[in-house]
């Protein structure tokens, strides 16, 4: 392989210009007004003796070649770029060989293996964190929650699994109830108030009072708009049945 390394001269192989170019037995390389024929590394000669000389060239010939002698430290120098050019070049290939062009395919499949990875690790690390008695303090309260949520107290369930996850917060049993006790606390909490409205168009006001009163029990949270709502109708139900009194 020829390589030019120069940004002004030029190389022509076989009468071709060329930056990087293979040569082959026979080829010829023409460097301004040099002209040389490429022949295989054993073909040079193994020692040379006497000095060398490295004035510049002269040229009597219309082709301007120069002497056998005078080309002779050339030679070396290009041998040199020749074989230095080579090794650089094999090492190029043997780079490229390695780089894969990726599609958006490949980088897509690549994600999700990596997606898998991250997951199973996840799991190892809660499946490692199960033996600690964290998890047994979180685990023991999640039981507590799933006896009052099959028995309908959702309140105290909420307060159980919300324990249980603020102790262990990978505990999916727990977080999969608090969001189910929510669902039905939330609802019950509707039910009821919408109970005490009924009673209250029925003119049945101590049915009422007391559900009024079980809204606030179920919220159990002063700031909560519904609870005062039902605070300030349990408050005036009262007035009215000592009014009837």
């Amino acid at each position: 392989i020829i390589e030019n390394l120069s940004t002004n001269a030029t190389v022509e192989v076989n009468g071709a210009k060329s930056a990087k170019a293979f040569l082959n037995p026979g080829s010829t390389i023409t460097m301004g007004n040099t002209l040389i024929r490429f022949e295989e590394m054993s073909a040079l000669p193994a020692k040379v003796t006497g000095p060398i000389s490295l004035a510049p060239r002269t040229s009597t010939s219309g082709l301007g070649r120069q002497s056998p002698k005078s080309k002779l430290p050339f030679y070396i120098i290009l041998s040199t770029v020749i074989i230095g050019g080579a090794w650089l070049y094999s090492q190029d290939e043997n780079k490229g060989a390695g780089t894969q062009i990726l599609t958006d395919a490949d980088i897509d499949q690549h994600i999700d293996d990596s997606k898998r990875r991250q997951e199973d690790l996840i799991r190892q690390q809660v499946v490692s964190k199960k033996n600690t008695g964290q998890y047994q303090e979180a685990n023991a309260a999640y039981l507590k929650g799933l006896r009052d949520y099959r028995e309908g107290y959702y309140s105290r369930a909420l307060q159980s699994f919300g324990a249980a996850i603020a102790i262990f917060p990978e505990h999916e049993l727990a977080q999969h109830y608090y969001n189910l006790s929510k669902k039905r606390h939330d609802e019950l909490v509707q039910f009821t108030f919408n109970e005490a409205q009924r009673f209250m168009e029925q003119n049945k006001y101590r049915e009422a009072q007391s559900s009024y009163q079980n809204v606030m029990i179920l919220i159990n949270d002063p700031t909560n708009k519904i609870y005062q709502e039902a605070k300030e109708k349990f408050n005036e139900v009262g007035l009215i049945i000592r009014s009837s009194e």
